[in-house]
């Protein structure tokens, strides 16, 4: 029941009173503060740890007393020569502030034989057997029934009485004074007890003669929970204090005024340049960031929840001898250094050793990040399970990202989770790039999923960014160890397909456009991890991304390792040669002796796509089902356009990537068309989450995403600032999803930092030149953990037998275009593109032979071709040669006998008798232009040069409706022979166009497009003009780029290398009308 008053103005029998912690008077700090180093404190006089006990708060009865600390002597008996009479009890009631105000007073007499100069009481915090409630001065707080309370908002303070219905300070009461010099007392303490606080405040009272008496106020503010006492407020507590002779005062500024107010996002100190003297304990020394920390004592913190009571010292390269748990004062100058708050230049006073530190502030997850700062320099303390949720930066700066509730996921996965948050766990090392790395497990790793339970430390600012300088060792879990994933989970059936991102295979190195590997060292430190990923992943078909797309040359570099390691034979490729316009391409492996290659591989040369996507049907010798692959990597998220494609919360180009999947799902229905099966598997690297657009589009189209059937917490390829997700997908046709007996995301290389994959930048490895090549080297090719950023999927298959008989056996065909040529003896030579096409066929590339008759010469761009590829012949004839035809024969050999021929007619006409004139030229140039009806669009480039030209630093670029940048780009290849054309024509022309060259995405223009031939990053011709959309077409004299073939005017042979200005087709071109291309090939 509640105690009731007689009046709500309550019963007056006394004051007492603390002032609030916004009216304590800051001290005047010297202007400059004293050099750095450490000084010894004065010894205070102590005079014995006594016990206030209170009994019957807010009644008439109301009792005190006064004994030795520890119950050791009676109460009113002499202690330390100091003896305790009681004299009266009194109470204030603060109905308005719900408060009541308690003075106890008493005679104090000096039984002693010694004078006391000036008797001070002092509030103090001890800790074990006799220790008081929190970091307060009161225990054993009891409600009048007996339940024990917290002492929280209970306060010391001066007297309080009422005075013409106010209430107010006692000014006659003892005084309760400010920044007393108690920092080195020395308090004698009862058995097992600590003093982890001593209060820098106490009630003063006047000199004791031996045999003299003082009267003492002492007095506390008690929190009521209502307008008057209830039986759940304070009825009973005991008041701990400890008296010093005459201790002084010293000019302290409150480590939370250093700090300031901080309730949301960072601010900086209002005392920023001031110079300030603060004490308190050292919580943690750490010589990696130059500094030690140091919290104000927890009897002596403010109030305020929106300051913290802790602050990190700078010392730079002359930090004193210090430990932690010494209770210290720094006198040093505020600053702020990226968003932390910190002393500067200090000068530190030891005033005692083996303080307990000051109790840490429990915290748990979701923390916004906004309300971080209020704790910045203080110990807290996190109990529950935490898990690594980002060790990006854990090489280069020692730190791991933590998140509760488990690792986190991208909001557009499907999978995440709400009332999550992150913090950072840092190393206490300013240094980058440390020679040792703290955390690691036994592993040599730190793997993401792992957890922390308990993590304790003190908070920190570190280029404006919140973390934790953790306190001793940090207990981490291996709760996802490479033991636990050193191979894929089982995923059944009797063929496994999978994807694998191979980050960037690249056998070149040291160009702008090279993506991989620096140098040799890292390309045989790459390749040896990615053999032992792959081959661990054991995939009988595999759909790689981030293949160089330099012909075949990187993918067969790959599969040769793979089969150095599994055994001749293990692996074969799916030859594509080059595909589409990037730099790196898709690719298909397989291993010949689990399936069969079906017909040629099928490539989407749609325009949409610039690493278009790659086929392939196979057939499992195990079941004899019949199915096919799609390898495919959709437009990054990254490169961001200025307007358009921009990022709406699924990354930049979304919209891109759905036309992408929408092209994907028409390439798909030619594939089931062309192979004649309904089971398809889309696999690779789709840049979009599992609940983004393109991937909806997708499913929409009728294929079911496999990686739905993973479960949610382990449904993850990708880390990217500190979220989880599957870029990397296998959705399977209706037909097949029957057919699929599991998936799995083989988690080896997602949730590895970094610093364990092949590179060697800032790492103390070979190869590494740089004056930052101080890290640690966790790379270790003997094992498959972090070949890539990606982790591969792998999914199992038990094909139903389909109709149809056994393999049939590879077969080849070589095609020329044209088949009939004609050349003028001792004139320029003439070309023609030939076209190989193998199914079922797994051996090396195809050599090529010429049989040629006297007379003529018959010189291959090159000596070998891919089994699905393309190479020119050009045909010369010396001047001399009798007019008539001439039969060659161009072959295509294989392994196992397999071969293909076609033969060339080639018509030689007489020349006239006189060496023709050289060519004038330096470099190549556009020669014809067509811009027909529909899609017959053509593109022809001329050797005007007497040399034979290497074509591979060359490129043909398109810029659409005025782009400042490409649209699409052609890499050259090969050869050109002097006076020899190259064709490439789109590939949606007309058969007869289609016949006369090589079919190129650069040829997707329109009249109002420009195009620039590149010779490394240097144009040497141009058509059009860059930057500019002329509307429909350029126009002058006549002379038009829509609906028209153009041809370079004979007396032209160089380029025009200025692509941005003004355009005349008809200064240097004459025309023809649509559709002409009989020209096309011949100069």
């Amino acid at each position: 029941m509640k105690m009731k008053h007689k009046s709500t103005a309550l019963l007056v029998l006394g004051v007492l009173a603390l002032s609030a912690c916004g009216q304590q008077p800051q001290p005047q700090a010297p202007a400059t503060p004293p050099a750095q180093g450490t000084q010894k404190s004065e010894k205070v006089r102590a005079l014995g740890l006594y016990e206030l006990q209170i009994n019957g708060l807010g009644t008439q009865q109301a009792q005190a007393s006064v004994q030795q600390a520890g119950g050791l002597s009676a109460q009113d008996s002499e202690v330390q020569g100091l003896k305790y009479t009681f004299q009266s009890m009194s109470n204030v009631g603060d109905a308005a502030n719900r408060a009541m105000h308690m003075t106890a007073t008493f005679k104090v007499t000096n039984t002693s034989a010694t004078p006391i100069q000036v008797p001070v009481f002092i509030p103090v915090d001890t800790d074990g057997s006799h220790a008081t409630d929190g970091e307060t001065p009161f225990r054993n707080v009891t409600t009048s029934t007996g339940i024990a309370v917290s002492p929280a908002g209970m306060e010391v303070e001066q007297s309080h009485r009422t005075s013409g219905g106010l209430i107010e300070i006692d000014p006659g009461a003892t005084p309760l004074v400010e920044n007393l010099d108690t920092g080195a007392l020395e308090v004698a303490l009862p058995g097992g007890t600590t003093l982890p606080g001593i209060s820098h405040r106490g009630w003063r009272g006047e000199s004791l003669a031996p045999g003299a008496s003082i009267i003492v106020n002492f007095a506390a503010r008690v929190p009521m929970k209502e307008s008057e006492l209830t039986n759940e407020d304070p009825f009973r507590f005991n008041l701990v204090f400890a008296v010093a002779d005459n201790p002084g005062t010293i000019a302290l500024t409150n480590i939370a005024s250093v700090q300031g107010n901080t309730p949301a996002g960072n601010s900086a100190s209002p005392l920023s340049g001031q110079s300030a003297t603060v004490e308190g304990v050292v919580t943690s020394v750490l010589p990696g960031l130059s500094g030690f920390f140091v919290q104000e004592e927890g009897i002596d913190a403010d109030m305020d929840a929106n300051t913290s009571n802790g602050v990190f010292v700078y010392c730079a390269t002359s930090c004193p001898s210090i430990a932690a748990n010494s209770r210290v004062r720094v006198t040093g100058t505020v600053s702020e250094y990226n968003g932390a708050t910190q002393l500067t230049n200090p000068a530190v006073t030891v005033l005692s050793a083996g303080v307990p530190s000051p109790a840490a502030v429990s915290l748990t997850l979701p923390l916004d990040k906004t309300q971080q700062e209020k704790y910045e320099g203080m110990r807290v303390t996190f109990p529950e399970m935490l898990t690594v949720t980002n060790n990006y930066t854990y090489g280069r700066y020692g730190q791991l990202d933590l998140s509760n509730g488990g690792r986190v996921f991208n909001p557009t996965n499907g999978n995440a989770k709400t009332g999550q948050s992150t913090i950072t766990l840092d190393d206490g090392i300013l240094a980058q790039n440390p020679g040792t790395l703290n955390f690691l497990s036994s592993e040599n790793t730190r793997r993401t999923g792992d957890t922390v339970t308990g993590l304790s430390g003190v908070w920190h600012t570190i280029a404006n960014t919140p973390m934790l300088e953790p306190e001793g060792p940090v207990n981490f879990v291996s709760a996802n160890s490479r033991a636990a994933n050193a191979l894929p989970k089982d995923v059944g059936g009797s063929l496994k397909v999978g994807g694998a991102n191979v980050l960037n295979y690249f056998t070149t190195y040291g160009s702008s456009t090279d993506r991989g590997a620096n140098n040799a060292g890292e390309l045989a430190r790459q390749r040896a991890k990615m053999v032992t990923n792959l081959v661990t992943l054991d995939a009988h078909v595999l759909t790689l991304m981030e293949v160089q797309n330099n012909g075949d040359t990187a993918l067969n570099d790959l599969v040769a390792a793979l089969n150095e390691k599994a055994g001749p034979n293990t692996y074969a490729a799916v030859k594509t040669g080059t595909v589409g316009t990037d730099a790196i391409k898709v690719a298909i492996i397989y291993q010949p002796a689990k399936v069969t290659p079906i017909g040629a591989p099928m490539i989407d040369n749609n325009s949409v796509f610039s690493r278009p996507p790659v086929a392939q049907t196979f057939r499992d010798r195990t079941t004899n089902g019949v199915f096919s692959v799609v390898a495919n990597h959709f437009k990054s998220k990254g490169s961001c356009p200025t307007s358009g494609d921009t990022d709406q919360g699924q990354g930049c180009w979304n919209l891109k990537r759905v036309d992408q999947a929408n092209a994907l799902l028409n390439f798909v229905s030619t594939i089931k068309q062309q192979s004649g099966d309904q089971d398809v598997l889309i696999t690779g690297d789709l840049n979009a989450y599992g609940a983004e657009d393109p991937i909806k589009a997708l499913q929409n189209g009728g294929f079911e995403s496999l990686n739905l059937r993973i479960p949610a917490e382990d449904r993850y390829s990708y880390q990217f600032n500190g979220q989880f997700g599957y870029l990397d997908h296998a959705l399977a046709s209706q037909n097949l999803s029957g057919q699929v007996t599991g998936i799995t995301e083989w988690h080896v290389n997602s949730d590895e930092p970094i610093i364990a994959d092949y590179n060697v930048e800032f790492k103390n490895a070979p190869g590494c030149t740089s004056t930052s090549c101080t890290g640690i080297d966790l790379f270790d090719a003997s094992h498959p953990f972090r070949a890539s950023d990606h982790d591969p999927v792998l999914v199992g298959l038990n094909l139903t037998a389909d109709a149809g008989s056994t393999p049939v056996n590879p077969v080849t065909t070589l095609t020329a275009s044209p088949a009939a040529l004609t050349v003028t003896a001792g004139d320029a030579a003439v070309s023609s593109t030939l076209t190989t096409s193998t199914q079922n066929y797994s051996g090396a590339d195809l050599t090529v032979t010429i049989t040629t008759p006297a007379g003529v010469t018959v010189t291959p761009s090159a000596t070998t071709v891919s089994p699905n590829g393309t190479f020119t012949v050009s045909v010369t004839a010396p001047e001399g040669t009798p007019a008539g035809t001439y039969p060659v024969t161009v072959t295509t050999t294989g392994d196992n006998g397999l071969k293909a021929s076609t033969d060339l007619t080639v018509t030689v006409g007489a020349g006239g008798g006189t060496t023709p004139p050289a060519p004038t030229g330096s470099d190549l140039i556009f020669s014809e232009y067509v811009e027909g009806s529909s899609n017959n669009k053509a593109l022809e480039l001329y050797n005007p040069t007497s040399q034979t030209i290497d074509l591979s630093t060359y490129s043909i670029e398109l810029y659409a409706n005025g782009a400042t940048t490409p649209n699409n780009t052609q890499k050259l290849s090969g050869t050109l022979v002097a006076g020899g054309t190259l064709v490439f024509v789109n590939t949606s022309a007309s058969a007869a166009l289609k016949a006369k060259g090589t079919v190129s995405s650069v040829t997707n223009f329109n009249g109002d497009d420009a195009l620039v031939l590149k010779k490394g990053t240097t144009i040497i011709d141009s058509f059009g003009q860059v930057g500019l959309d002329p509307g429909n077409a350029w126009t002058a004299n006549g002379v038009t780029t829509i609906d028209k073939t153009l041809r370079r005017k004979a007396g032209v042979t160089t380029g025009d290398a200025n692509a941005t200005d003004a355009f005349d087709p008809s200064a240097q071109w004459e025309q023809f009308n649509i559709d002409t291309f009989d020209g096309l090939g011949s100069r």
